[in-house]
């Protein structure tokens, strides 16, 4: 995945891993038609390096309470 913030701004290129379909869960609840936001866990970003960058990843799902 390659994040660019243009015209001046610092690209990103990472890969994504460990993605888990709410299908693949098992007992996962009923969705009922209603549009659930999906839950980002981003874990063992403890440097100031991976703060920032979960940040960044952070910053591309709605915040939603």
């Amino acid at each position: 995945m390659i994040l660019s913030h243009l015209p001046e701004g610092p690209t990103a290129t990472f890969r994504v891993s460990g993605i888990v379909l709410n299908e693949d869960i098992p007992n996962h609840g009923a969705n009922n038609g209603s549009l659930v936001a999906p839950e980002l866990i981003l874990n063992n970003f403890d440097t100031m390096l991976g703060s920032r960058i979960g940040r960044l990843i952070a910053s591309l799902f709605p915040q939603d309470p």
